[in-house]
C-alpha cells in the first residue's frame, strides 16, 4: 500500500507542476476532485476506466469525447497518461496527494471539527477566523458530525487535539471521581 501512495505522490506532483507553469493551479484541486468524483459515481465507468483488459486507445478517446475542452489542458493530459500509464485507480489517491501538496503551496491548514450538531455559519466562520488567527496560516475546515458527543467541540490538526466536548468533560470527572476516595481512608482499609 505505501508504495500505491508513492507513486500517488508523484503524479500529483507533476500535476501540480504543470498546472502552475499553465497558470491553472487555482482551480486544479476542485477540478480534479470534481472530476474523480464523478468517475467514481458509476461503477461501471470507474470499472472501465480501471479495467487492465480494457484498451488503452479506448479509454484515451472516451476521454477526448467526454473531457477535452471542458476540463483544463493539463488535467486532460493528466487523465489520458494515467490510462496510458495503466495507473488510472491511483486517481483517488492523486487527490489525496495533491491536497496535501496544495495545502503546502497555499500555506493552508486542514482542520477536522467534530461538533454533535451541526455548526451554524456565523459559528463556523467565527470558528475559522479564531483558528487561522491561532494557526497563523488559512484554515479549511472539515465539519464532521457526531452525534454522541452530546455537545461542544473536538479540534483536530496535525498533532494538535482540542477536546471541549461534553462527552470528554463527563470522562474526566469520572476519572477524577475514581480516583478519590470520598468516604475516607478507614472505609476503603
Amino acid at each position: 500500500m505505501i508504495g500505491f501512495e508513492k507513486v500517488a505522490s508523484v503524479y500529483a506532483e507533476a500535476l501540480l507542476l504543470a498546472s502552475i507553469d499553465a497558470g491553472t493551479a487555482q482551480e486544479l484541486e476542485s477540478d480534479l476532485t470534481e472530476i474523480s468524483g464523478a468517475f467514481r459515481a458509476d461503477p461501471a465507468v470507474w470499472a472501465f476506466f480501471k479495467s487492465p483488459v480494457v484498451d488503452v486507445h479506448q479509454k484515451v478517446d472516451l476521454l477526448g469525447l467526454t473531457l477535452k475542452g471542458k476540463v483544463t489542458d493539463s488535467i486532460y493530459a493528466f487523465l489520458c497518461l494515467m490510462c496510458v500509464r495503466r495507473r488510472f485507480e491511483l486517481l483517488p489517491d492523486v487527490v489525496v496527494a495533491l491536497q496535501a501538496l496544495m495545502d503546502q503551496h497555499l500555506k493552508r491548514k486542514r482542520v477536522q471539527v467534530f461538533t454533535a450538531v451541526p455548526l451554524s455559519n456565523e459559528h463556523r466562520d467565527e470558528l475559522k477566523a479564531s483558528l487561522e488567527k491561532k494557526l497563523k496560516m488559512d484554515v479549511v475546515l472539515d465539519l464532521i458530525e457526531q452525534p454522541d458527543l452530546m455537545g461542544g467541540l473536538v479540534i483536530r490538526t496535525g498533532d494538535m487535539k482540542e477536546d471541549s466536548s461534553i462527552k470528554d468533560g463527563l470522562a474526566r470527572i469520572y476519572k477524577s471521581l475514581m480516583g478519590k476516595r470520598i468516604l475516607g481512608e478507614s472505609y476503603y482499609a
